[in-house]
């Protein structure tokens, strides 16, 4: 049995296909969090390094899926993350401080894991890149709070003859 979270969503799949990823394209060595509500991944070499991770449904390119790129309504393409995880970014939560804030990265994937998004701390600390928004995700019932951030501010990796190319 893999990583089951709060809503027995399964993620082992997703954290295992990260951690492949991050090795062989960042050159991070990662390794899954067995704490429940925690971030996802964690750096071997520097503990106060994580990943929170995100298995998309779409397929193909993000930045060309209307349903996904678009569901902001913001008029630009744009990656939402789930505010709720915004924490993972704060210096300090709940007031504690959290000693991993500025080097936290996000990590998204296709379905097929053929496209990874992934986001650096400092942008998601930038409150000039962030944009905040309510809609209701492809995947539920409830309108959310999101951070959106737009294409520039996303390195985008695409499997291309079996290696990751950094799109432009």
């Amino acid at each position: 049995m893999g990583f089951i979270g709060k809503n027995n969503l399964d993620d082992t799949l997703v954290r295992n296909e990260v951690i492949k990823f991050a090795n062989i394209t960042l050159g991070l060595k990662l390794y899954s969090n067995p704490a429940y509500n925690k971030i996802d991944l964690i750096c071997k070499k520097e503990k106060n390094m994580g990943v929170e991770v995100e298995h998309g449904k779409w397929s193909g390119d993000f930045w060309k899926n209307d349903a996904y790129s678009l569901i902001s309504n913001l008029g630009f393409r744009t990656l939402n993350i789930p505010k709720r995880k915004h924490k993972y970014w704060l210096e300090y939560y709940n007031g504690k401080f959290n000693p991993s804030h500025d080097k936290n990265l996000y990590i998204r994937t296709n379905k097929d894991f053929t496209q990874f998004l992934v986001v650096e701390p400092h942008v998601i600390k930038d409150p000039k890149k962030l944009y905040e928004c309510k809609f209701q995700p492809n995947n539920s019932d409830c309108v959310e709070e999101w951070l959106s951030l737009k294409k520039k501010d996303v390195r985008t990796y695409n499997l291309i003859k079996g290696q990751f190319i950094l799109q432009d």
